[in-house]
């Protein structure tokens, strides 16, 4: 009987890194319940819990050797195994990664977000991380190019080469964990599993503070020093810990979100009757009724006052 590949896919925003962190902590309890979590494949640099270089691979983005992890596979006494890396969710041929496991039952586990949510977290961490500046229009449109918004396209791929019976698709609920619904998926005996110290990776900013990181991020790309850029992002941390926390603010509001989700109902109904059977993703009335509207564009006032004054001391404005 062939050992069974438990391909984890992501997608990106699904609470992937938390998975693999809890993976990776406990990767010596769950051997001795018959799963293998493997160590090749994970990067050796940076905080890095999935198996990223696996997938890059696969991408053209690094050159990891497959033969290791097969070796690995290979002489394991288990019986079942799992790789996880979000980055596979880029990987537009999926037979390459067939060929790479064959003899081997593999089964993709896949997590989609709503994709009104997906947008607002990814700007959000892009924005924070300095590596995004233009809209939030500007950056779903993006994605859509990507592929990353259609779930049933994607989904159809990697079905076309593994079987539709082998894509446990998943819809991703931000208020539920992702680590118990994966082990329940999975049936992972993890009694003796411990949780590993919190990590903070991917928080998201408060969406208040969006504008005035946008606005660093563009006086940076115009030649800003960047030590004074650091100086200016510490101060938008700091003052971030004093707005208040009554109410949640959001660059979407409910008709924003249903508005801009009605470009995969289609799709999305697809995905839910083929891949997710029949689950749907929830109505923004439910899930995000109460968020406040801020622009994008928008600074709080002291903070904005505070930053010109530093900026024109500095004559960047």
């Amino acid at each position: 009987m062939n050992k069974q590949l438990y391909l984890h896919i992501g997608t990106h925003k699904t609470g992937t890194t938390a998975l693999q962190h809890y993976l990776s902590h406990n990767r010596d309890v769950l051997e001795t319940t018959g799963w293998l979590y493997p160590r090749s494949g994970c990067p050796q640099r940076g905080v890095n819990y999935g198996h990223h270089d696996v997938a890059w691979s696969f991408l053209g983005r690094g050159e990891f050797d497959i033969g290791v992890l097969r070796e690995e596979i290979d002489r394991s006494k288990c019986s079942k195994i799992i790789l996880s890396s979000e980055e596979f969710e880029f990987c537009r041929d999926p037979k390459p990664i067939a060929q790479a496991f064959n003899g081997l039952d593999v089964w993709v586990i896949v997590y989609f977000r709503r994709q009104d949510d997906l947008v607002l977290s990814a700007f959000n961490q892009n924005v924070r991380m300095g590596s995004y500046t233009k809209s939030l229009p500007d950056f779903a449109s993006k994605l859509e190019r990507m592929g990353r918004l259609d779930y049933f396209a994607m989904c159809s791929r990697w079905a076309g080469v593994f079987g539709r019976e082998r894509i446990l698709a998943n819809v991703y609920r931000p208020k539920e964990s992702v680590i118990s619904h994966f082990s329940r998926l999975l049936g992972l005996k993890c009694d003796a599993c411990i949780d590993p110290p919190r990590i903070h990776s991917n928080l998201s900013v408060d969406a208040r503070l969006i504008g005035a990181l946008r606005l660093i991020g563009q006086l940076r790309e115009k030649g800003m020093n960047e030590a004074f850029s650091k100086e200016m992002l510490k101060y938008v941390w700091e003052f971030g810990k004093s707005l208040e926390q009554k109410h949640k603010f959001s660059l979407m509001n409910v008709a924003d979100r249903r508005q801009f989700l009605q470009r995969f109902q289609a799709s999305n109904a697809e995905f839910s009757k083929h891949f997710a059977g029949g689950e749907e993703f929830a109505d923004p009335g439910v899930e995000n009724a109460g968020e406040r509207k801020i622009g994008e564009n928008i600074i709080p006032h002291l903070l904005f006052k505070n930053l010109r004054l530093r900026l024109a001391e500095e004559k960047i404005i």
